[in-house]
C-alpha cells in the first residue's frame, strides 16, 4: 500500500513539474492611455488605442498620458521619438517598465508638449503651427528578454490637433497694409502692453478681413483731440468675413478678442489678457503731406 502511495506522489510531482515548464511568461507590450483629468481613474475608462485626436489647440499645450506594460515581462531601455519637432515627448527615456506581475508603486507619466506660438518651458514666443490640421507620430521602443535573448519591441501612436490662429488683413483703398511695418507707436495700458503699434492712414474708410480660423470680436477705443476715449460696441468678424470699418477719430486703438487664441506676434500684439491690439492714426491727405514736408 505504501508503494502505491509513494508512486502516486511521484507521478503527481512529475506532472506538476511538467505543467510548470509549459507555463510561459507573456512578453511585455506598450499601452498608452490619455489622462484627461487629474484623477488617475479617468485614464482607465478609454479602450486601448494608437490614435489620439486632441481637438482644437488655441496655443501651446501639454497633454498627459500613462504608459503601462500589458505583458508580464519587464520592458527595458524605453525610448521615445517624434517625427514632428513641434510635438515633444517628456521624458525621452525610461530605464524599466515593470510587467503586470511585478508589484510597483511607480506610475510612468508621459507628457506630450505641442508647441504653438508660446513657450511651455520658459518665456517668450515660438513658431506657430500651420493653421488647421497638424499631426505627428510618436514611436515608443524598448527591449524585452525572450528565451534568454534581448528582443526589440516597438509601437507607434498618431496624434492630431486642429491649430487655431487669430489673424487679420487690413485694407485701405483696396491696398493691404503691411502689419509687420508699423508707422509709429502710442502709449497704452490696454492688455498691459505699455505701447501699441500704430498705422497711419489717409482715409477713414478701411476694411478688415478675418484670415484666421476662429471668429474675432472687435472693439474700437477712439480718442478725440481732448484725450477723451470712447469704447465702441463689439463688432463680430466671422471666419473668412471682410467688414467695412469707419475711423471716427484721429487716434483709434483696436482690440481683438478670440477667446485666448494665439496670433502671429509680428502682425498682432497680444496682451497679457490674451487679446490682440493695434491702432490707427487718421490724417487727411493734405495733412499727411504737410507732415511729410
Amino acid at each position: 500500500m505504501k508503494r502505491i502511495v509513494y508512486l502516486f506522489i511521484i507521478i503527481v510531482a512529475l506532472f506538476s513539474c511538467e505543467k510548470e515548464k509549459d507555463v510561459e511568461i507573456k512578453p511585455g507590450y506598450f499601452i498608452l492611455t490619455e489622462l484627461k483629468s487629474p484623477h488617475l481613474k479617468s485614464a482607465q475608462a478609454d479602450p486601448i488605442k494608437n490614435q489620439f485626436s486632441l481637438g482644437n489647440l488655441k496655443a501651446s499645450k501639454e497633454y498627459f498620458f500613462i504608459l503601462s506594460n500589458g505583458g508580464e515581462s519587464s520592458i527595458f531601455d524605453v525610448q521615445f521619438s517624434s517625427d514632428n519637432p513641434a510635438f515633444k515627448v517628456f521624458p525621452q527615456k525610461i530605464n524599466e517598465l515593470a510587467g503586470t506581475k511585478t508589484a510597483s508603486n511607480l506610475i510612468p507619466l508621459v507628457s506630450l508638449n505641442v508647441i504653438h506660438g508660446t513657450r511651455l518651458n520658459g518665456i517668450g514666443y515660438s513658431n506657430l503651427l500651420p493653421m488647421g490640421d497638424n499631426s505627428a507620430t510618436i514611436t515608443i521602443s524598448g527591449k524585452i528578454i525572450e528565451n534568454g535573448d534581448s528582443v526589440k519591441i516597438e509601437s507607434s501612436y498618431s496624434f492630431n490637433v486642429n491649430a487655431q490662429v487669430m489673424d487679420i488683413s487690413i485694407f485701405k483703398d483696396d491696398k493691404e497694409i503691411d502689419l509687420t511695418k508699423p508707422d509709429a507707436s502710442s502709449s497704452s495700458n490696454l492688455g498691459g502692453l505699455g505701447f501699441v503699434r500704430m498705422y497711419m492712414v489717409s482715409t477713414n474708410k478701411i476694411s478688415i478681413q478675418n484670415k484666421g480660423n476662429v471668429d474675432i470680436y472687435l472693439t474700437n477705443y477712439s480718442q478725440d483731440q481732448f484725450g477723451t476715449t470712447t469704447k465702441s460696441e463689439v463688432v463680430p468678424i466671422l471666419t473668412g468675413q471682410t467688414i467695412p470699418f469707419i475711423l471716427t477719430s484721429e487716434f483709434s486703438t483696436i482690440e481683438l478678442e478670440s477667446d485666448g487664441t494665439i496670433a502671429p506676434d509680428d502682425r498682432i500684439q497680444l496682451g497679457n489678457n490674451g487679446k490682440g491690439y493695434f491702432g490707427f492714426i487718421y490724417h487727411k491727405i493734405d495733412t499727411v503731406h504737410s507732415m511729410v514736408r
